[in-house]
């Protein structure tokens, strides 16, 4: 475990949201860049906010974080990354969505759970896929490692 500030965390969430807001106002003038903007824009505020409300405080605690539990998730992540591609975006956020339900809830793990979480993620994503896809005719996200090589 290790001892993480709250200064450390507020410092990565605005630099994650300065660079994200960054891509989303970089890209270009197209119609398909009005939501990731809406969501940088947003995410930018709640950064803002939480950094007014971290300074009126003032307090500085340190909260532990067990890396043992989030270890799996980021390899899963940088897996995501290397391979959403080649799996397609639906396919691959369903794997990752099933992973993370699976890994972290709570309860033992047998075969009867693993179908149903199976079948929960799947459902998701369908709505997902007709939400995004069918209504509001959006494009599904490109990853990002490969939009910046181009």
């Amino acid at each position: 475990m290790i001892k993480i500030n709250n200064i450390i965390v507020l410092i990565t969430a605005s630099l994650i949201a300065l660079f994200l807001s960054y891509l989303s106002f970089d890209s270009g003038k197209s119609a398909a860049y009005l939501l990731p903007r809406t969501y940088s824009v947003i995410l930018v505020g709640i950064v803002a906010t939480l950094i007014i409300l971290h300074v009126r405080k003032k307090n500085e605690f340190y909260k532990e974080l067990n890396l043992k539990k989030i270890f799996p998730t980021i390899i899963f992540i940088v897996l995501f990354i290397l391979f959403g591609e080649e799996l397609g975006f639906y396919f691959s956020t369903t794997l990752i969505f099933f992973f993370i339900t699976t890994f972290y809830s709570p309860g033992e793990k047998n075969i009867k759970s693993l179908i149903k979480a199976g079948i929960i993620c799947s459902l998701f994503m369908c709505f997902i896929y007709v939400l995004f896809s069918l209504l509001l005719k959006v494009q599904v996200p490109e990853f990002i490692l490969f939009s910046l090589a181009n």
